[in-house]
C-alpha cells in the first residue's frame, strides 16, 4: 500500500508540473522539506526548553558481537552494529576475539561468560560451514562471513552483503525468522545472488516490532530517553549540568514537595 501511495504522490507531482528536479530522493517538493524542517525547529526549541534530551543507561541483557574473522574491518562492523542499535534502541556489546579454532557454540558460550548475554551474535570465518547458522534454543548465531566472500566481489558489494546478513542474524537470533513483506530481508535467501538482487539493507517494518518483542523476552530492554524535565519528574534525572537544567530540577522538586495536600490548581475553562 505504502509504495501505491508513493507512486500516486509522484504522478500528482508530474500532472502539477513539478520537475522531478525540485523533488528530493524521499519525494517531497520543496514546500513539503520546508514544512518538515520548520516541525523539526520546533521540537529543537521545545527539547532545549526543555533542558535536551538524557539518557539512562540499560540495565538488563545486551546483544554480545563476537568477531573471529579478518575478512570484515572494524569500520563496515561498526557501522552495521550503529544502525541495528540506533534503529531499535537495543544495548549491544561487541569485539573481537581470535580465530583459535573455537567452534561457533564455543565462542557464544565466552560471550556469556558474565551472565548478561542475551543473544549472541558471531562472525566466523568458516569456508565449509553454512553461511548462516542459527541456534534459537541457545540465542545465538553465526555469521559465516567467508560465504560472503566466496565468490571474490569487488569490497564494495561484500560489504554491503554483510549489512544485509547481519540484518537477518540479529532478526532470526531474537525470533523474526521471516516476513511476507516484498521486498524484504527475511524472504527467502538461497545465496549470494539473492541477497544482491535484494534492494533493501533493513528488513521490512512488520519485522522490527517482532525483533524488538524477542528482545524483549530475553531481558534485553533499551535505555530511557527524555527530556530533562520529564527525567526529572520520573526521578531518574542526573545531576543539573547549566543553569537551565538546574531551574528545572528545582521546580519539579519543589512541586513535588506541595504533594497532595498543597496541590497546584489550574483555574477551569470558562464557559461560553
Amino acid at each position: 500500500m505504502k509504495k501505491i501511495v508513493m507512486l500516486f504522490g509522484f504522478v500528482a507531482l508530474a500532472a502539477s508540473g513539478v520537475s522531478g528536479a525540485a523533488i528530493d530522493e524521499l519525494g517531497r517538493t520543496p514546500e513539503e522539506i520546508a514544512r518538515h524542517r520548520e516541525r523539526m525547529e520546533r521540537k529543537a526549541k521545545r527539547v532545549a526548553e526543555n533542558g535536551g534530551y538524557v539518557t539512562l543507561a540499560p540495565t538488563g541483557r545486551v546483544i554480545r558481537i563476537v568477531s573471529a574473522q579478518t575478512l570484515a574491518g572494524q569500520a563496515v562492523l561498526k557501522e552495521s552494529i550503529e544502525v541495528f542499535s540506533t534503529t531499535l534502541r537495543l544495548p549491544v556489546e561487541w569485539g573481537d576475539s581470535p580465530a583459535d579454532g573455537r567452534s561457533a557454540s564455543e565462542l557464544a558460550a565466552a560471550a556469556n561468560a558474565d551472565g548478561r548475554c542475551g543473544a549472541a551474535i558471531l562472525l566466523v570465518n568458516e569456508p565449509n560451514s553454512p553461511a548462516l547458522l542459527v541456534a534459537p534454543e541457545d540465542f545465538w548465531v553465526a555469521i559465516n562471513v567467508a560465504k560472503l566472500a566466496s565468490d571474490q566481489p569487488p569490497r564494495e558489494r561484500f560489504e554491503r552483503r554483510l549489512k544485509q546478513e547481519f540484518w537477518r542474524a540479529a532478526c532470526m537470533v531474537l525470533g523474526a525468522y521471516a516476513s511476507q513483506e516484498q521486498p524484504c530481508l527475511l524472504t527467502l535467501i538461497s545465496g549470494n545472488s539473492d541477497l544482491d538482487r535484494n534492494v533493501c539493507l533493513i528488513p521490512s517494518i512488520e519485522v522490527l516490532p517482532k525483533t524488538k518483542s524477542g528482545a524483549k523476552q530475553r531481558g534485553i530492554v533499551p535505555g530511557r530517553t527524555a527530556v530533562y524535565r520529564r527525567a526529572c519528574i520520573e526521578g531518574w534525572a542526573p545531576m543539573p549540568t547549566n543553569a537551565l537544567q538546574r531551574a528545572i530540577w528545582e521546580q519539579v522538586k519543589a512541586d513535588k514537595e506541595r504533594g497532595p495536600t498543597n496541590p497546584i490548581t489550574i483555574a477551569p475553562p470558562k464557559k461560553k
